[in-house]
C-alpha cells in the first residue's frame, strides 16, 4: 500500500515498472530524480506548473505519460480581462500503486524463475540417481 507520503524508492519501483511494461524510451528514474520530484509535492497531493525548470517539465512529463502524475488547469481572468492559465501536476495514487505491486510480482516472479532454473540446468543423471538411491532407515536420502 502506498502511503500518504510516498517514498522515494516507491516511486523509483513505480517508474522501473512502467518502464519495462510501456513501450517507451525512457529510463525510469533514479533515486535522487524521485527525491527531487518528491520535494516539489511535500504533502500535498499536487503542485503548479511553473516551479519547475524545463528540466525539471520533462521529468514530469515522462511520469505524465506513464500515468504516474496527471495534468490539469485552472483558467482565471485578470482585471483587465485577459485569460490566466494555471497548470497543476497532481499524482495518481491508484496508477502507483498498481505499477508498485507490478514491480514487485515481476520480482517475486524473477526470484522464483531463478529458483526453478537451477534446476532445469542439472543433469538428468542426478535426478536418477537420487531417486533409485536405497532408503536408509526408512528415510529418503538427500
Amino acid at each position: 500500500m502506498v502511503s500518504k507520503t510516498l517514498k522515494p524508492e516507491e516511486l523509483v519501483k513505480a517508474t522501473k515498472h512502467k518502464a519495462e511494461s510501456l513501450d517507451y524510451d525512457y529510463e525510469p528514474l533514479d533515486e535522487s530524480e524521485a527525491f527531487q520530484v518528491l520535494s516539489f509535492f511535500g504533502y500535498d497531493e499536487s503542485i503548479t506548473d511553473n516551479i519547475l525548470s524545463s528540466y525539471e517539465r520533462r521529468i514530469f512529463n515522462k511520469l505524465h505519460d506513464w500515468g504516474i502524475v496527471s495534468l490539469s488547469r485552472e483558467e482565471a481572468y485578470l482585471h483587465s480581462g485577459k485569460r490566466w492559465r494555471i497548470h497543476y501536476w497532481e499524482w495518481k495514487r491508484k496508477e502507483i500503486k498498481s505499477a508498485i505491486e507490478g514491480y514487485e510480482n515481476t520480482e517475486k516472479q524473477e526470484k522464483c524463475d531463478l529458483d526453478v532454473d537451477i534446476y532445469e540446468d542439472m543433469d538428468e543423471s542426478i535426478w536418477k540417481d537420487h531417486v533409485s538411491a536405497p532408503a536408509e532407515n526408512g528415510k529418503v536420502p538427500i
